[in-house]
């Protein structure tokens, strides 16, 4: 995993971060993003022409063909293009790229397309095994979908040893140390992730709550979200609307943040005549080919993320018992049923919004140097392999495990014995309870002789 900077617009970094030799899949910014610089087509054609010379396009798959310096001949798949063309790219990936494995392993398959260009596909689902490389430019508006995006590089092929995650952003003006931490932050967040941990906020998402429905008002779906219920909600009536309700949200949010900042509103006005009108004016201003049900939709699960992330704030702010005692005189109403919750449910949420780990309290460093005496600034990351993984996870494990010292050193004799016996350490994901107890106390023991080192230092 690596992060790079880039001054001017995003085409400036692509020197020595994209490598037309790997097989890569590029995301281009979200659309109002800051990193966003031209129409999504100009940029797109601006990457083809840092690659090399635009020779044709292949009138059977679509793909464009950019001829390399040395002579070779690239096949990219432009799916950011959303023409009468893309559905020819579309179907030649679908029957072209097949992944790894079985009869994939030939270098005829490898060779069908070498660069994918995407906006908001080849996401989630998106199998293409041969990818080595995926570069990501502009921030992500959720760990969810950074490590979707990661996903696509990590199948197994015939011939490839690695794969690599760039994210590409504009390089910020504040001081090295603290650009250095956040990137450092980031990488344990999405290691914690990839290891199946919640290291940062909760993603929520919501979903139409019908009479009859025995899952609970508040649930997880087991892939690292909130699900949470409510009667009456539109669901996305189309693809479009789904895609904004379940990427666009972090925009949008900012958006109504700083749009409830500019208007002065009358001490009398209903909170939620304000959020209807605000609210919607963001949506029918930013999306004004949506319809009438789409733009009720959106504007329904925004309201929701504001109000959810207000009670996650509270929450975290007054800490669990004071934010307890608020819900016993104020109902959430999360199902949205209108009738007060049973003694103990609005915990659920309190209790999931707590569970998640601050990822600065994780003393891991995945850097490995920074230079900030270059003209463009440098982090060099760490390559994740199963030992670092495992120092990740060892270190995760120890903040939110509850152990004492009296338990962890009566374990002890029996972690000796079992590394004596074993040849190895015991396993924080094994089946046996114990050996996994005695992998946790083992965890916390090396976090305790860490902090005990570092304040010896000092």
């Amino acid at each position: 995993m690596n992060y790079q900077f880039y001054k001017g617009n995003y085409t400036n970094g692509l020197e020595g971060v994209l490598d037309p030799a790997q097989k890569t899949i590029i995301h281009i910014p979200h659309r109002g993003s800051s990193e966003a610089f031209d129409d999504k087509n100009n940029e797109v054609g601006k990457i083809m022409d840092f690659l090399g010379k635009h020779v044709g396009r292949d009138p059977e798959t679509g793909f464009d063909l950019i001829e390399l310096p040395e002579g070779r001949v690239l096949k990219v798949a432009d799916l950011v293009d959303d023409g009468p063309g893309r559905g020819i790219v579309k179907t030649a990936l679908s029957r072209e790229i097949k992944g790894a494995g079985g009869k994939r392993d030939d270098e005829a398959d490898r060779a069908k397309v070498d660069i994918i260009i995407a906006l908001g596909m080849a996401k989630e689902g998106f199998d293409w095994g041969w990818c080595e490389h995926a570069l990501t430019i502009g921030y992500r508006s959720s760990l969810t979908e950074i490590v979707q995006i990661i996903g696509r590089a990590t199948r197994d092929a015939p011939g490839k040893p690695r794969a690599v995650f760039t994210n590409l952003v504009a390089e910020p003006g504040m001081e090295t140390d603290v650009v250095s931490d956040a990137v450092n932050d980031m990488l344990k967040a999405i290691s914690g992730s990839l290891l199946m941990e919640q290291v940062l906020a909760p993603n929520f998402k919501f979903y139409r709550r019908e009479d009859g429905d025995v899952r609970e008002p508040v649930h997880s779906d087991g892939q690292g979200n909130v699900m949470i219920g409510i009667k009456g909600l539109i669901e996305p009536p189309t693809e479009r609307a789904k895609e904004i309700c379940e990427q666009d949200m972090r925009d949008l949010l900012a958006a109504a943040c700083q749009a409830m900042d500019k208007r002065v509103l009358a001490p009398d006005t209903a909170p939620e005549v304000a959020t209807q009108m605000v609210l919607t004016d963001i949506i029918e201003t930013r999306y004004p080919e949506l319809s009438a049900e789409e733009t009720e939709s959106a504007r329904q699960h925004l309201a929701a993320h504001m109000n959810i992330l207000t009670l996650a704030r509270e929450e975290e702010e007054r800490g669990m018992a004071e934010a307890a005692a608020v819900f016993e005189g104020k109902p959430t109403n999360v199902d949205g049923n209108g009738e007060e919750e049973p003694e103990g449910a609005p915990n659920t949420l309190l209790q999931m919004v707590k569970k998640f780990i601050n990822v600065r309290e994780i003393d891991v460093d995945l850097i490995d140097s920074v230079n900030a005496f270059q003209e463009r600034f440098e982090v060099a990351s760490k390559s994740l392999d199963a030992q670092l993984l495992q120092h990740v996870q060892s270190a995760m494990v120890a903040i939110r495990v509850a152990m004492t010292e009296e338990e962890a050193r009566t374990l002890w004799p029996r972690i000796k014995a079992f590394r004596a016996a074993e040849g190895r350490e015991p396993n924080l994901n094994s089946p046996d309870a114990l050996e996994k107890r005695m992998a946790e106390a083992l965890a916390w023991l090396k976090t305790q002789k860490a902090k005990r080192m570092r304040e010896g230092a000092l």
